[in-house]
């Protein structure tokens, strides 16, 4: 709701101030927000939801378009070279500050965007295959040394958040676990978890819930405090390794250059 205000807060500002007459109001057509997941992920859904809310905030349409691919990518250049006039955005993750320390030719989003607000966060949950028998993160830890190499430990991308915080558990509890990057995302480690090719995954609450109440995963901790509700009574990973504490989160950018009015 603070962004929705915001952004109408800034039109009303730029009329105040005296935007020339011959300049169309913005916005006076459609706008375009480019999110670089695939459609029916869950950050799909999210800017959905937002892209509702201001529709009738600006009183435009405002088209999602999906262009999925190199963790984000692909979406990412597309805006940084679109013109920078306001009808072309960006909604983008945590890993738009990730992507220039491991990708060569990754935009450097502090010089290529502009930074319009925050719309969510979010910890992400480790869970494992029920059949497993493992109930807590000790268990996990335990299971892990005494059988170096065993897990296989799915996320959905290298040198994403949840890839992050699974290397920085291994790392603070000293245990080897086979990260299996998935480019589908968790609908494609789905499929390897139920089948027992993989053991454990690193996603997203609103891919894995579903599957722990129907019993098929069981949850082990989540990266960071959470009041979400369906997180209640997981324990945070980092009660027990601190230096493994991850957030992700998800906001709205534009091309460097647009007029702040």
């Amino acid at each position: 709701m603070n962004l929705l205000k915001s952004l109408a807060g800034v039109v009303v500002l730029g009329a105040l101030l005296g935007v020339t007459p011959s300049r169309a109001a913005y916005p006076d057509r459609p706008i375009t927000i480019v999110v670089p997941f695939p459609a029916g992920s869950a950050a799909d859904a999210n800017v959905r939801v937002l892209a509702e809310r201001l529709k009738t905030t600006l009183g435009t349409a405002v088209v999602i378009d999906n262009k999925a691919g190199a963790n984000g990518l692909i979406g990412t250049k597309a805006v940084v070279g679109a013109a920078p006039d306001g009808y072309t955005l960006l909604y983008h993750s945590t890993s738009i500050v990730i992507s220039p320390w491991l990708v060569k030719g990754a935009p450097d989003p502090t010089k290529t965007l502009v930074p319009l607000a925050q719309v969510a966060s979010t910890p992400y949950v480790i869970t494992v295959r029920s059949q497993l028998g493992i109930r807590s993160l000790a268990e996990f830890v335990a299971y892990a040394k005494s059988r170096s190499g065993a897990l296989a430990c799915s996320t959905y991308g290298v040198g994403s958040p949840p890839h992050i915080a699974l290397e920085l558990l291994k790392q603070s509890a000293g245990i080897d676990v086979l990260h299996v990057p998935y480019r589908a995302g968790f609908a494609g480690a789905l499929v390897d978890l139920e089948s027992g090719q993989l053991q454990c995954a690193v996603d997203l609450p609103a891919n894995v819930m579903p599957h722990v109440a129907r019993g098929a995963l069981a949850t082990i901790a989540a990266t960071a405090p959470s009041s979400l509700p369906s997180l209640k009574g997981v324990p945070a990973l980092s009660a027990e390794y601190p230096a493994a504490a991850v957030v992700g989160w998800s906001g709205l950018f534009a091309p460097i250059g647009t007029p702040p009015e």
